[in-house]
């Protein structure tokens, strides 16, 4: 909301509240579609003390693609439900962002707003270097330039388990659980006031209440060694599971991650077109599919990917979450045709102390 506001303080040349009506909203939506699809990657490439309207005639000017109609009308979206806010505290008359476009007038169904991945998908994205080696390549100097352990993991953990790539992103190693019958799971909760590692009271984020839920971890991610580099992460004294990944306060862990996979990786190296239906989240709609597809019960598929069970009352208040070991096998009935994947090799990792980034050495 805050990001969204600033753009158009910026785009608008700062309205007062009395200013603001419907051509002024038309106009901020004429500004947002010449906007490249990622500015602050712009910026680092351009100037990063640009402002918004600066950017927007540099990008038309350079011809690169603009903004999608999606991405407009959920920046939109977003600020009409801020307009509502004063409107209902009677700081305007009215909200003249109202009906101008959004969830109001979405066109789109919900199963259809994100692809799940196809064999073919599945077989590019893991038919990369580091899959087909379990590691990334080494320069002359034998460091790695172009790879993180997110991006083994981040992409495994997406497919088995259908969680949000800032839910993978912000996971700590206290979060990678067993249970009294060795059932390794993934537990997605907003614990973590005793091991923060960023000035944020709240590093941790999850779309819904539902979203606090266990996930157990199919053999296969088990088989390729997460446990392993797990163990590794502890050895070097790290407290998350991905320390190499930045805290933003907007946007959490998993923004730069989600600029790598979806840009960089899909879009740059795979050429996977980039239109908003194929990214990181079609891993959770694959995900997902695959559950019913194994017919599983609704109220199962419900809680392993984190969504408010439906039914009756008595079900839906009554009714206890299942436990990381009746999960289990239900997990395992999921088969997706990926290439074969090398076990990831285990490699000093540094310590946190004096790297900012805590590469992977």
């Amino acid at each position: 909301m805050e990001t969204v506001a600033d753009s158009f303080v910026s785009l608008m040349e700062d309205p007062t509240l009395g200013e603001i009506d419907r051509p002024m909203i038309e106009r901020f939506r004429v500004q947002l579609r010449r906007l490249p699809a990622d500015v602050y990657q712009f910026r680092r490439a351009h100037g990063l003390q640009m402002t918004l309207r600066e950017v927007a005639e540099r990008a038309e000017s350079l011809g690169l693609s603009a903004r999608t109609q999606t991405s407009v009308d959920r920046t939109v979206g977003y600020l009409s439900e801020m307009l509502k806010g004063a409107a209902d505290a009677g700081y305007m008359r009215e909200n003249p962002a109202k009906t101008v476009t959004g969830k109001q007038n979405k066109r789109v169904r919900e199963n259809r707003q994100r692809d799940p991945f196809t064999p073919t998908d599945l077989a590019q994205i893991f038919g990369a270097n580091w899959f087909a080696t379990g590691s990334g390549r080494l320069n002359n100097a034998g460091k790695y330039r172009t790879f993180q352990p997110h991006y083994y993991w981040l992409p495994l953990l997406g497919l088995y388990t259908g969680a949000r790539i800032n839910e993978l992103a912000q996971l700590y190693l206290d979060d990678v659980r067993v249970t009294d019958a060795k059932v390794w799971y993934l537990d997605f909760n907003l614990n973590g006031a005793d091991k923060l590692d960023v000035d944020d009271p709240d590093d941790k984020s999850l779309k819904t209440i539902n979203s606090i839920r266990s996930v157990p971890l199919h053999s296969e991610v088990l088989k390729l060694g997460f446990l392993e580099y797990v163990q590794a992460l502890r050895a070097a004294k790290h407290k998350r599971l991905f320390p190499e990944l930045l805290h933003y306060r907007m946007k959490g862990y998993g923004k730069a991650a989600g600029s790598w996979f979806n840009d960089r990786y899909l879009g740059r190296s795979l050429g996977i077109k980039r239109d908003g239906r194929k990214v990181f989240h079609s891993f959770r709609h694959t995900f997902v599919t695959s559950l019913f597809d194994a017919e599983l019960p609704d109220a199962t598929v419900s809680q392993l990917s984190g969504h408010a069970q439906e039914g009756s009352m008595a079900a839906t208040r009554y009714r206890k979450e299942q436990a990381p070991d009746k999960l289990q096998p239900y997990v395992e009935r999921l088969k997706f045709p990926l290439p074969e994947i090398a076990l990831r090799r285990r490699r000093r990792l540094a310590r946190p102390e004096g790297c900012a980034r805590a590469k992977e050495r």
